[in-house]
């Protein structure tokens, strides 16, 4: 009899740590929520107007553009350009973001903030002629008077 339980002993301690030594875990539990059934997909309300993502890009690469001339010549012709390509574009996003779509999908939107700063940062290296001059730049007057209309 002895044997007998030394071998069941060993025998339940052998099959125990067969079977994962004793960890075993049950599943967790529900939240007691019921069942999702939509699939998912629709996250929000939709967009109200047309996408100006299109228009957007092409400012934003124009500005690159103008922002790149200035970098070669600083002159204030090139400073204005860049600057109503940055107007009109700060335009096309707000026109957008009102539209109902988001500015997530606005291609190369952190490069354009980087270069409106840079834009924005220099004109304090500008001298006063050449701020008067960019600010009478017609192109430059125009996009900015557009930018100001649809950002009140």
């Amino acid at each position: 009899m002895k044997h007998a339980v030394a071998f069941l002993f060993a025998f339940a301690l052998v099959f125990t740590s067969a079977c994962g030594g004793g960890d075993y875990q049950a599943p967790p539990k529900g939240n007691g929520l019921a069942p999702a059934t939509t699939g998912g997909g629709d996250t929000g309300p939709k967009p109200t107007g047309p996408s100006y993502a299109s228009e957007f890009a092409v400012e934003a690469s124009k500005a690159k553009a103008a922002w790149e001339a200035f970098g070669r010549e600083q002159s204030a012709e090139n400073y204005a350009v860049c600057g109503a390509h940055i107007h009109n574009a700060l335009r096309y996003r707000i026109i957008h973001e009102r539209n109902g779509h988001p500015a997530s999908v606005l291609r190369d939107l952190r490069a354009f903030n980087e270069l409106r700063k840079d834009w924005a940062g220099t004109e304090g290296r500008l001298t006063s002629e050449q701020k008067n001059e960019y600010n009478n730049h017609p192109e430059f007057k125009k996009a900015f008077e557009e930018y100001k209309k649809i950002q009140s």
